[in-house]
């Protein structure tokens, strides 16, 4: 598999993660989290700018685009009013990040839901190998001929 499907490949595993993880986020996580923090907390996301630097980083190093900073949020800068503004593959970390998964390696009441979330982020771990597999021989190679010349 070339690098070029195996990014196809991830920003189509990514998508349905995010269609998997977004309703945990909104509901479950929302919820909790504001709770636990106060009304101005409405995700766990909310005190972790470095996050949406993280995805600005991968987007521009791992698929060569460049994701404008919206500034809608006080700390999150790819917030925009209906949510993050950045497709699911350039931010890997919080599109599969959910709290009970997080916090207790399950979905509550939901052993479908987990079973299908452990095997999507198997899949997405081993693509995200092959990935790095691939970009980590590009470098060496970069580096052999840099060296020869």
């Amino acid at each position: 598999m070339n690098e070029s499907l195996i990014k196809g490949a991830l920003i189509v595993l990514y998508a349905e993660m995010a269609a998997l993880t977004e309703a945990e986020c909104a509901t479950v996580c929302g919820a909790a989290y504001a709770e636990l923090m106060g009304p101005a907390y409405a995700r766990c996301c909310e005190g972790n700018g470095h996050m949406c630097e993280a995805a600005i980083e991968r987007a521009t190093d791992v698929f060569g685009v460049t994701l404008a900073r919206v500034h809608h949020h006080p700390t999150l800068s790819l917030m925009g009013p209906a949510g993050c503004t950045a497709a699911p593959h350039y931010r890997p970390l919080c599109t599969i990040h959910t709290c009970e998964i997080n916090s207790l390696g399950f979905k509550r009441g939901a052993p479908e839901w987990t079973d299908e979330y452990f095997a999507r982020r198997e899949r997405l771990m081993e693509l995200e190998a092959k990935r790095l597999s691939i970009q980590n021989l590009k470098e060496t190679e970069y580096e052999r001929a840099t060296i020869r010349n």
